[in-house]
């Protein structure tokens, strides 16, 4: 009976196993299933990656939750979840802050700007300036006030006129000092600034108001644009046109996160300053050291945006 009992306990024992094994089983497989799927799953999302470029709204699929959408404005808008630790160069959020949210640019009064002008040595010569020039002549000091003229040119009396426009004043400087020495032998002759002039340039397009405003020999554009974008304002392609109908592009973004100065010129008088609409923003987010809003330009796309 014993051995009956024994005999019966185990068969029980193992019908159990049995079971839970099959039910193991059955568990790995689905678990097999849900690997493959994911798989499946982040080969397409790179393979989305992959994408060369955006066009104004297209959608950007990473196989998660994150969508595009276009808003009435036009203005694309895309969701990208970045899983690694990405930097990316195109962020305009600060930049945007700054130039949307930051004040207009104060001019500083005519006799500070004439002392920081005279320090710069890039300040160009600029219609309104004022300068006087001083030197000797038989023992006696001499001295004579310069007004650059709205075209450029200078009026140095006995020294004729000369034509400054697009020279640095340090240069200027330099060249009207050799003439009177050439003219009067050790006369010790020296120009120097009493005020900087001022100028107006037009600021138009996609901004809070068109606008005339008021510039300065050291006047940038990042100064003009300050305070007057929108949330939908390009920094990426700002246009200059200058008095002369010559028109460039500058990005303003690759001014502030490179420090590229050829970015940012000088305004000029007569230039004419449109920003236009920014066609595709991009959000960011994950684990990125500069998560964030970033704008891409048409022949831009995600390697661009990523970095690579």
């Amino acid at each position: 009976m014993r051995r009956t009992l024994v005999n019966s306990v185990v068969r029980s024992v193992g019908r159990i196993y049995s079971r839970r094994l099959a039910h193991v089983a059955v568990a790995i497989a689905v678990f097999a299933a849900f690997v493959a799927l994911g798989a499946q799953v982040g080969a397409q999302a790179l393979n989305n990656l992959s994408i060369p470029n955006f066009g104004q709204g297209q959608t950007l699929n990473t196989g998660t939750t994150n969508q595009a959408t276009t808003d009435s404005t036009g203005l694309g808008q895309v969701q990208v979840q970045l899983p690694t630790n990405t930097t990316s160069i195109f962020s305009t959020q600060n930049l945007g802050q700054s130039l949307t949210q930051g004040n207009a640019a104060v001019l500083p009064d005519a006799t500070t700007r004439a002392q920081i002008a005279m320090a710069t040595a890039e300040y160009p010569v600029t219609p309104g300036d004022v300068y006087s020039l001083t030197y000797m002549r038989a023992s006696q000091p001499e001295s004579l006030k310069v007004i650059v003229e709205g075209d450029g040119t200078v009026n140095l009396g006995f020294l004729g006129k000369f034509q400054a426009s697009g020279m640095t004043f340090r240069a200027f400087k330099a060249q009207v000092e050799r003439k009177v020495e050439a003219s009067y032998p050790n006369s010790t002759p020296s120009l120097l600034m009493v005020s900087a002039g001022t100028f107006s340039v037009r600021l138009t397009g996609e901004v809070q108001a068109a606008s005339f405003a008021t510039a300065w020999g050291l006047t940038r554009l990042s100064d003009v644009v300050s305070g007057q974008l929108t949330q939908f304002s390009s920094v990426r392609d700002v246009r200059v046109t200058s008095a002369a109908g010559t028109s460039v592009e500058y990005d303003l973004f690759n001014y502030t996160r490179q420090g590229d100065l050829t970015q940012n010129p000088l305004v000029r008088p007569g230039d004419e300053i449109t920003v236009k609409k920014a066609s595709l923003r991009v959000s960011v987010s994950g684990e990125v050291r500069r998560p964030g809003t970033y704008q891409l330009l048409p022949n831009e796309g995600v390697r661009e945006l990523i970095g690579t």
